[in-house]
């Protein structure tokens, strides 16, 4: 039997929520962090391993995905922005019923519950121990803070 190829996946940021992505990424059989990139990389240094890169540098593949990990949802617009061509990719660390639907570039944080009918946007950060209720619609770029409870029909963002 093969071994599948890994999925290159590039995060666009390098403070805190890239390493909290990379770490939820760990979980997802599949994924390979690559490098991480903004614009403050580019001079060898690397983190948790893997090459920092800056944006003004980056060539990127065909295969290789992106996400963007910011916390700060101006960056997260930015950079989604700068790299609008490029396929983006989804951190879920919690199963998700088929009721749901998911945009790009989102990432669902460990310890989160989605019940129904939920619809989430792209670029959107969805924080650990968070729980969504029935028919909850979440805007583009929207972030949602660790261990926030959304009720039922609540629109954000």
């Amino acid at each position: 039997m093969e071994a599948q190829a890994k999925q290159p996946i590039l995060i666009l940021g390098a403070g805190a929520q890239a390493r909290e992505t990379a770490g939820y990424f760990r979980s997802i059989p599949g994924a390979e962090i690559v490098g991480f990139a903004d614009e403050f990389g580019g001079d060898g240094r690397t983190l948790l391993g893997r090459p920092h890169l800056n944006v003004a540098n980056l060539a990127i593949d065909g295969r290789t995905a992106l996400i963007t990990a910011f916390g700060d949802q101006k960056l997260r617009r930015r950079f989604a922005a700068l790299f609008k061509a490029q396929v983006f990719t989804n951190c879920i660390s919690v199963p998700l019923n088929p009721s749901i639907r998911v945009g790009d570039d989102v990432t669902i944080a460990p310890g989160c519950t989605l019940t129904e009918d939920i619809v989430v946007g792209s670029h959107v950060l969805i924080n650990i121990g968070c729980n969504l209720n029935h028919d909850v619609v979440i805007g583009d770029y929207a972030t949602i803070s660790p261990g926030v409870n959304i009720a039922g029909h609540a629109r954000i963002g």
